[in-house]
């Protein structure tokens, strides 16, 4: 839009008393990140300001992903593997049905879960090269 030659227009207090280029402007809201799982991984991710719940079991688990779900504020719920696993038909369901918010699995303080293949281990199985 704006090239590094080309100066933006300037600023206007708008009558809200937002800075505005020009009266159309909108103000963009972010999408905030929400993480569930064990006790570490929420307390990292809370040390850089991430929002979390920690989660114990599958009861629990569900809880908190449904109330994630319900906040429209929530663009990505980062969930490790092992809380994933425990309500793994729940998210099957979203993902299979609803675009957003997005899901990501990591794993927890004590690595992958078991049985999880990475993306070069499926690339290797699906095109029958190593590399």
């Amino acid at each position: 839009m704006y090239g590094l030659r080309t100066p933006p227009p300037p600023l206007i207090r708008g009558p809200n008393g937002l800075d505005t280029a020009h009266e159309g402007w909108k103000r963009v809201e972010y999408m905030k990140y929400f993480v569930m799982g064990d006790e570490d991984t929420v307390l990292g991710f809370g040390m850089v300001g991430v929002e979390g719940k920690t989660v114990y079991n599958a009861e629990a688990a569900r809880t908190v992903f449904d109330e994630a779900l319900q906040n429209e504020e929530i663009g990505i719920i980062i969930i490790t593997e092992r809380t994933a696993n425990s309500i793994r038909e729940l998210i099957q369901r979203f993902i299979f049905t609803k675009s957003f918010p997005l899901i990501v699995e990591i794993p927890d303080r004590s690595g992958h879960a078991p049985g999880w293949v990475g993306i070069r281990e499926m690339v290797n199985r699906a095109i029958g090269i190593k590399l």
